[in-house]
């Protein structure tokens, strides 16, 4: 998944930098202001003059272009004045008099509710979006987002929006912002950040090793064979089709291949309308690939469909052993648009849209990108299939060229468990335990190779002696074991 940071602010310093990993707005920009950690929390140092003196500090380094980052706001009490603003800031950089990127807002008191804006040098800002959002209270999780040219903004798990793509700024880096009209510091200290995790968004290790195969059949059971790869780990099936009555001609049916049972997707069985859609899944053993496999279905419905049922299938490589599905939604009827799906950083989406008769010419799918789009004739619905990552809890849209009834499913899968590793990021709680050099002690454990070149030592003759020390975020893992590592020397 790439690098990522995370902090508390445990250190009180003005400004902030966290052993030099910081950047300033006033200290290296020499226009902006300056950010300061107190008390546990991020604060901005802006006092009003007119001019957009926003309060910025970024991360150092060289970070990816696809960036995430989450942060805890911190309100103490209504702010009086200033229509305090916290910040987000993804792909930015900082130079003197020069600061460049992309910043995610939201409004305190929610009076001008969320934005995304993009800063072009010294004071030239272009708002991208806006959003509607509550007031801001203590303990709310904030999120943004940067993936190509798409940002997103996210409040307690619940997406404001997306942005219009931009693609002004290739690369850049993460870091945090406040605003206010304020001319009193005192007002500033009232709101600010809890803590900060930012992380690089890569592409997901899940690898379609197959095209997405299409065929067609009318009757309510049948079989076909297909090619099973020799590197096949995981196979998805969508099918559609129409008739008019009666109403659920695939509900209650069975999709098997090699006389196994596939999983539809919550509303693949198609049991909310005339027009129907699944998405099913299986993981495929060792014994089954490199030849052909039987697919065979048994819709128990009491017609056949007016319309040829389209199958479309394809193999996936790099899944999870275990646990291959996160999640998975389908819903029925125009819009095309799936319920909420649950993804985590790396994780991979498969998606199918079917639309009932002909007339649609093209398929634009937001938050996936089309693999293959098959439209109908003449008693042939039209199907596309689709891929993508997700920033987090999000939906998919397929938008056809037509409009007329169909449905959407979607499926997302979980990479391979290739192990995350957390390290200090910051202090927490020192006790007597005192750093080899400098003043952090996270800093002088946090290497990736085992180092005795710096260290932290207890108190003399420590009965309770405690250095607690934070780690970095991980992702939500699957059922898995946790290994804590810990090099330690009695002297």
């Amino acid at each position: 998944m790439g690098q990522s940071y995370s902090t508390s602010f445990a250190a009180t310093e003005n400004p902030i930098s966290e052993s030099g990993t910081w950047v300033n707005g006033l200290t290296d920009g020499h226009v902006w202001s300056d950010v300061k950690t107190t008390g546990g929390n991020a604060v901005g140092l802006q006092l009003y003059d007119a001019t957009d003196n926003d309060s910025t500090a970024l991360r150092t380094g060289t970070w990816a272009a696809d960036q995430y980052v989450r942060c805890t706001a911190f309100v103490n009490g209504p702010a009086s004045a200033g229509l305090p603003e916290l910040e987000i800031r993804l792909r930015s950089t900082l130079s003197a008099h020069v600061c460049t990127g992309y910043e995610v807002l939201w409004s305190v008191p929610g009076s001008y509710n969320c934005q995304v804006q993009r800063w072009d040098g010294l004071d030239d800002h272009h708002e991208l979006a806006g959003f509607a959002c509550p007031a801001i209270d203590d303990g709310d999780i904030l999120e943004a987002a940067i993936v190509g040219g798409v940002i997103k903004a996210w409040r307690n798990g619940v997406l404001l929006g997306t942005a219009p793509e931009d693609l002004t700024y290739s690369s850049g880096n993460p870091g945090i912002g406040f605003f206010s009209t304020a001319v009193d510091q005192a007002e500033n200290d009232k709101f600010g950040w809890k803590d900060f995790y930012a992380q690089e968004r890569s592409a997901s290790a899940v690898v379609r090793i197959s095209s997405a195969v299409s065929f067609e059949n009318t009757a309510n059971s049948g079989t076909a064979e297909i090619a099973i790869p020799a590197d096949a780990e995981l196979c998805v099936v969508s099918f559609g089709g129409y008739i008019a009555s009666p109403a659920t001609p695939f509900s209650g049916g069975a999709l098997t291949l090699e006389s196994t049972a596939m999983t539809a997707i919550a509303g693949a069985d198609g049991d909310a309308g005339n027009q129907m859609v699944g998405l099913w899944w299986v993981p495929v053993p060792a014994g089954w690939r490199n030849a052909n496999g039987t697919l065979a279905w048994n819709w128990l419905g009491t017609s056949n469909s007016q319309y040829s049922y389209r199958f479309m299938y394809g193999f996936y490589k790099n899944v999870h052993a275990t646990t291959p599905v996160r999640d998975g939604h389908g819903a029925q009827g125009f819009p095309y648009t799936t319920p909420t799906l649950d993804a985590e950083p790396g994780d991979f989406v498969v998606a199918a849209a079917d639309h009932y008769r002909s007339g649609a010419t093209t398929a634009t799918w937001t938050n996936a990108t089309a693999v293959s789009t098959l439209l109908g004739g003449s008693g042939v619905t039209s199907m596309s299939w689709a891929e993508g990552t997700l920033n987090g809890a999000d939906t998919l849209v397929c938008t056809w060229s037509a409009t007329n009834d169909g449905g959407i499913c979607a499926l997302v899968l979980i990479p391979a468990a290739g192990g995350q590793i957390a390290r200090p990021v910051s202090d927490v709680s020192v006790g007597n335990w005192t750093a080899s050099s400098g003043t952090d002690r996270y800093a002088m454990v946090d290497e990736e190779t085992a180092s005795d070149t710096d260290y932290i030592t207890s108190g003399a003759a420590p009965a309770n002696d405690e250095c607690v020390l934070a780690l970095g975020a991980l992702s939500t893992p699957v059922a898995g074991t946790v290994t804590l590592r810990v090099r330690a020397k009695y002297v």
